[in-house]
């Protein structure tokens, strides 16, 4: 599980890069505040959460399987909140399930994250 993480971590630094690009730099005609904001936001919440992946990648060893299950809460969640935001802002697909489920996904997992480093201490 560690490789996943770490690839996970990853690829939510890549793309929350890509997406501040994008939020920066796109020629929108007629230019899109609120598009742009979007893009911010989703850009924001992969970006905060790829050095937290990683960071669990390298602490992983030794802890068990309960830090996997809250990685797996953290990484889902995000994933589908910021998956929310962009379909929105590129397609204007309104999911709106998606946003709370992956809101609710991130917190049960930071929450576990803090279970499991309570154990460990």
């Amino acid at each position: 599980m560690t490789r996943i993480w770490f690839l996970t971590g990853s690829l939510f630094g890549g793309f929350g890069v890509a997406l501040s690009a994008l939020a920066a730099h796109a020629k929108l005609s007629p230019p899109d505040p609120a598009l742009q904001d979007a893009l911010r936001s989703a850009a924001t919440l992969l970006l905060i959460h790829a050095p937290a992946l990683l960071a669990i990648a390298a602490l992983r060893p030794g802890r068990g399987v309960a830090i996997d299950w809250a990685a797996s809460a953290i990484a889902s969640g995000i994933f589908l909140f910021a998956a929310a935001i962009s379909l929105h802002a590129f397609a204007g697909i309104h999911v709106s399930p998606l946003a709370p489920i992956g809101g609710s996904l991130a917190i049960l997992g930071w929450a576990g994250l803090a279970a499991t480093a309570w154990r460990q201490i």
